[in-house]
């Protein structure tokens, strides 16, 4: 019996569809009625991607581990099984699925039979997917990067699968909302409609009487009204079934939400006319704050329908009876069809055009402690998705350039199957590595694992940091697994690149090219190479000095290769920092990729960075401290747009030494130190504590007798302002009377800042100069000045903070000017547009505070500024999402650390407590972060041009890759002939309002391209205009003979998009109009199948991000389905 067959069979059986049976008839196919009031009932289940339990103890449901607060019972397999059975039994049934990440998981687990019982169940309508991301994300600490690639996932698996691409947004669970969601995320999506529940308190209890819960949102000025959403806020502020309706069995509280019992015997559990009334008394309630005669109920929550017959057995009574009753209409529904609904009454909506930040769901408790929780696994998920974009890069241009350069020349395969003499490395090859033949035929697995994991990490309870510790470190186990994988892949594909000219013309020699590092030296031991690191190598904690391949190189006089690969479509310079031991020479020089001497300084180590290397140490981190490094070599590398170059560092000793003058040494570098104005070298006192110090284009002050910063100037722009960096803290409430700090609230509970003058030291060099302070042994800064920067790198160390005294505390650094900019701000929206934020106010709601600090605390995804009126502009860039605010005029607070001790009672009943050991309960020290924020001084032409490209630059670093150069004392040079190291036509690189924002490998014999427009419309930096570009002329070796413009998560060719238009009425803002303030232009799709070579040309206004399917002139076609 084949599958299919025994499928069938075993539904029928299942279903009881026999002839013999007598069952009862519910009529369930009533649907919408002009002039009733409408009842759409709409069966969903919310499944967390983690929180309580992780991903997979939620999808089997499992239960590994014992200590567990919740008692969900949840189990995600088991919801799809019995709703694909309860669908089957009535056609009439409807199931609204958002989860990807779940679905993807179970659709792999199905034999063929089920799977093509589920693809009619879509066809009908029945199984009905909206959001359609891999997870729901969060929308404050997410950045706008990531949004678009999870939702990319998923949208394109259910393209590929179902031909289905999702119209409706379903945010209901993020803990506030951004305008990136509804123009980007929304509008750019395709969609029609976007629903969530949580908003503030306030808000709600406003616009509820006035029937203004459902509005068209307006979530960037740059789109104009081209991605106006109709936006639906759950009335009751949450995604629940109406009060006594939670049908799910389990759930505490079961015997005040029975079944609906109809028995016609009198029998005594009849309870019909009763749970009727009480039905229709839930739907006026939602009428009454409801414009329309159409309202939807959110039938389900977290994890129900593991059992789906409970539910559609009660509510296929509820529509039979209710509808005999006559009082409403009731029917199985979407919320694409009450979307239409809605768009049917040719209604002028009220218009929103600022976002949903910050959340309060009372007046003591804002949801803006999340921005900041867990700030070390923030920062490692923007690395990651950071490396995933520029691995993916390299998947498609490795192979491009390799054929373009192989092009009428015998064929030299450097990975699998060597075809010469030489091998890179083929036994160390996975069976996933970089192949040339390319495109693939099937999705790059290299990439796949930590593309899947970044995905995941986007979810409203793991980017947050608001899980429980044991699913933390679930997803961290999934990005370190995931960045294992692409990182073999990204640094074979660099040594492939790099030095596969001199692997080819070492052929005669038959010498082994390990990782692309030619080792011509025939006295080098094997295992030297091994413990020296001698392939190319991946340091994961340069920022704690720590790089394995770097240090025990040095250790042995060995020269050191760093090779780099620049993911951005701009050339760029940036300070690299490498760590070296300096027990064989502290004399060392750098050359470029052109053996040109490069200027270099040799740096010690702070002592907060050896302070972090031995906690490190203690908590097993670091199994030793051999890879931990005293001093860093220092020098500032130029690398050309979306490519690569190495540089060589090259140790000097004895016999070198005592010759002729070696030219170029690494600079030594210069240490004071102060406490109070008193010289700790000779314990003098300072007779002049005003100290100078420049980068060439920035002037610093310093003062030794405090040992704070005093001013920041530019020179040539008759531009300065005092500046001070200071350390605090908040103490965290313990809940007393009101409401504790928690994972996802911060309440502080007084402040605490250090007034007296503390310790200073200040380390000069030619390349870097350091200001390192201490304001705690728990709380230091390090503020680096690097040769002709315009910029501040403030790094920061925080923690252990203490536990002793019992009280929370919450670390905030506050940035201290005379920028006369009053009471308002601007922060970025996921990355994207700034807006506008002003202390006390919301812009379309009256605010009455009760918590003045947290209440005027806003996620910070990448930058904050304050401004003078066409004056001074003093802006933060931050290196990951933290929770910032500017609560008095010139200052600039953000928040990058938090433990505290009590719960906030908002579910995950754990106490934010983190450890180095990633536990909360252990004797382990408590978690010690670091990162860094990037402080710069602009006028008003310059200030948009300089934060946005220093936001990208910050966001995508240099790749640094590190190993054996070829032979002591020989610089590492690229080849002069038959290589280029930029992939773009134009050595120049992109425009500088351009940025490449994806470039990968589609799976399907296609490249998928993005490219954003970095400017808003407002910014009047002289970029925030229209542009046109030629995809054909790009790139050097990639060229496009076929193109379809689609949706920007690739869901459907754009052509095909024809989203609901809706009428604009007042602005909620009391704006004097409504008109938006620009004319986007709305795309109807590029598409072009044959002949595309010429045809290839497009334009970016400001914001707009364009996505392209794109078919190599190599490949074969294929068109979109």
């Amino acid at each position: 019996m084949n599958n299919s067959a025994f499928t069938t069979i075993a539904v029928v059986i299942l279903l009881g569809m026999t002839t013999g049976c007598q069952a009862i008839q519910y009529n369930t196919s009533a649907g919408r009625v002009e002039g009733k009031l409408n009842v759409h009932l709409v069966p969903h289940t919310h499944d967390d991607a983690g929180w309580l339990r992780t991903f997979y103890e939620y999808y089997y449901g499992s239960r590994i581990y014992a200590n567990r607060d919740d008692h969900v019972m949840a189990g995600v397999q088991f919801i799809l099984d019995t709703v694909t059975v309860t669908l089957l039994q009535n056609p009439d049934r409807k199931f609204t699925f958002a989860d990807m990440a779940f679905f993807m998981k179970w659709w792999d687990e199905q034999p063929d039979g089920i799977k093509k019982v589920v693809e009619q169940l879509v066809e009908n309508g029945q199984l009905y997917f909206v959001n359609g991301g891999y997870v729901q994300h969060d929308e404050a600490a997410a950045h706008y990067v990531a949004m678009i690639e999870q939702t990319t996932l998923g949208h394109q698996f259910l393209n590929r699968t179902f031909g289905f691409t999702p119209t409706i947004g379903w945010q209901i669970d993020p803990f506030g909302h951004s305008g990136t969601q509804a123009s980007l995320m929304s509008g750019a999506l395709g969609f029609d409609g976007l629903f969530f529940a949580r908003t503030d308190y306030q808000d709600r209890a406003q616009r509820a009487p006035e029937k203004k819960l459902e509005l068209i949102w307006r979530g960037a000025k740059s789109f104009g009204s081209s991605a106006d959403v109709f936006t639906g806020n759950f009335p009751m502020g949450d995604y629940n079934p109406p009060d006594g309706f939670m049908l799910e069995w389990g759930f505490d509280d079961w015997q005040n939400r029975p079944s609906i019992v109809d028995c016609q015997d009198g029998c005594g559990e009849y309870n019909l006319d009763q749970r009727l009334d009480q039905f229709v008394l839930e739907c006026q309630k939602r009428f009454n704050v409801t414009y329309g005669n159409d309202i939807m109920l959110t039938m389900g929550t977290d994890f129900t329908y593991a059992n789906a017959f409970i539910w559609y057995k009660n509510m296929d009574k509820l529509i039979h009876y209710a509808n005999l009753d006559g009082r409403l209409n009731v029917f199985y529904s979407t919320p694409a069809a009450y979307t239409e609904a809605k768009h049917s009454y040719n209604h002028s909506w009220p218009l929103k055009t600022d976002d949903y930040f910050p959340y309060a769901d009372n007046e003591w408790s804002y949801w803006t402690g999340y921005f900041t929780s867990r700030p070390t696994s923030k920062g490692y998920v923007r690395t990651c998705t950071s490396f995933l974009q520029a691995a993916r890069q390299l998947e498609v241009l490795g192979p491009a350039a390799r054929r373009a350069r192989q092009a009428g020349q015998p064929v030299v395969q450097l990975i699998n199957g060597a075809t010469s003499n030489f091998v890179l490395d083929v036994a160390a090859a996975p069976s996933t590595s970089v192949s040339d033949t390319w495109p693939s035929e099937g999705p790059p697995m290299s990439t796949k694992r930590l593309e899947m994991a970044v995905a995941l990490l986007q979810h409203h309870d793991a980017i947050t940091g608001t899980a429980k510790q044991l699913v933390a470190d679930d997803y961290h186990l999934r990005l370190s697994k995931g960045m294992d994988e692409a990182g073999d892949a990204f640094r074979k594909e660099l040594a492939s690149l790099a030095f596969a000219e001199e692997a080819r013309s070492s052929q005669q020699a038959g010498l082994e090219h390990k990782w692309g590092l030619l080792q011509p030296n025939a006295t080098l031991q094997n295992e030297d190479v091994d413990h020296a690191g001698g392939r190319l190598g991946l340091c994961h904690l340069l920022n704690a000095s720590v790089c394995h391949p770097t240090v025990e190189m040095s250790r042995l006089g060995h020269s050191i290769l760093v090779a780099m690969y620049n993911p951005l479509g701009w050339p760029r310079t940036q300070g690299i920092r490498v760590p070296i031991d300096t027990n064989f020479t502290s004399n060392w020089t750098v050359t470029d990729a052109s053996g040109q001497v490069v200027e270099s300084q040799l740096l010690p180590v702070s002592n907060s960075t050896v302070d972090l290397q031995n906690i490190m140490l203690q908590a097993d981190i670091l199994g030793n401290l051999t890879a931990a490094a005293s001093y860093e070599l220092v020098f500032i590398a130029a690398a050309p747009p979306l490519g690569y170059t190495t540089y060589t560092l090259t140790p000097v000793w004895g016999a070198q030494l005592s010759g002729a003058p070696v030219t170029g040494l690494a600079a030594a570098s210069r240490s004071r130190s102060w406490l109070n104005g008193t010289r700790l070298e000779d314990n003098t006192t300072e007779t002049q504590p005003l100290v100078q110090l420049s980068s060439g284009v920035i002037d610093v002050s310093v003062s030794a007798a405090t040992g704070r910063l005093l001013s920041l100037g530019r020179r040539g722009a008759n531009l300065a302002a005092d500046l001070n960096t200071e350390v605090f803290w908040y103490n965290s409430s313990d809940g007393q009377g009101h409401e504790a700090s928690g994972a996802y609230i911060f309440r502080p509970d007084g402040s605490i800042g250090i007034t007296a003058p503390i310790p200073i030291e200040i380390v000069e060099g030619p390349v870097l100069t350091e200001i390192r302070q201490e304001f705690r042994p728990w709380a230091k800064l390090t503020t680096r000045i690097w040769k002709g920067a315009e910029f501040l790198e403030v790094e920061w160390t925080a923690g252990p903070l203490p536990f002793k005294d019992g009280m929370g505390h919450e670390l905030v650094i506050r940035y201290e000017s005379n920028v006369t900019s009053g009471d308002e701000f601007y922060t970025d929206s996921n990355g994207r547009e700034m807006l506008k934020r002003k202390v006390n106010f919301r812009p379309t709601w009256n605010l009455d505070v009760k918590q003045p600090v947290a209440g005027n605390y806003y996620p910070l995804t990448a930058a904050i500024y304050i401004e003078e009126e066409a004056g001074r502009q003093l802006a933060v860039v931050t290196d990951r999402a933290q929770g910032g605010s500017s609560l008095k005029p010139g200052q600039v607070e953000i928040m990058v650390h938090r433990r505290v001790f009590h719960d906030d009672a908002r579910g995950v009943a754990e106490n934010l407590n983190e450890t180095m050991c990633g536990c909360t309960q252990c004797n382990c020290p408590g978690l010690v972060t670091r990162g860094s924020h990037y402080l710069t001084l602009q006028g008003p032409s310059t200030a948009a041009s300089y934060r946005r490209t220093l936001q990208q630059l910050v966001n995508d670093p240099l790749i640094l890759t590190f190993g054996k150069a070829s032979g002591a004392g020989a610089a590492q040079t690229l080849p002069s002939s038959g290589m280029h190291t930029t992939f773009l036509a134009d050595e120049a690189g992109l425009p500088k309002s351009v940025h490449l924002l994806t470039l990968k490998d589609n799976g399907d014999g296609r490249v998928l391209l993005r490219l954003a427009h970095v400017y808003q419309v407002d910014e009047d930096s002289g970029e925030d205009k229209n542009l046109t570009l030629d995809l054909n002329t790009l790139f050097k070796d990639l060229s496009f003979e076929a193109a379809e413009e689609v949706t920007l998560a690739a869901g459907k060719p754009l052509s095909q998009v024809d989203r609901l238009q809706w009428q604009v009425g007042e602005s909620l803002s009391n704006d004097t109009s409504t008109a938006p303030v620009t004319n986007f232009v709305k795309r109807t799709g590029l598409s072009c199948q044959t002949g595309c070579q010429d045809a290839l040309q497009i334009e970016l206004q400001p914001m707009e991000i364009r996505t392209f399917l794109l078919v190599p002139a190599s490949a074969p076609s294929n068109s979109l389905n």
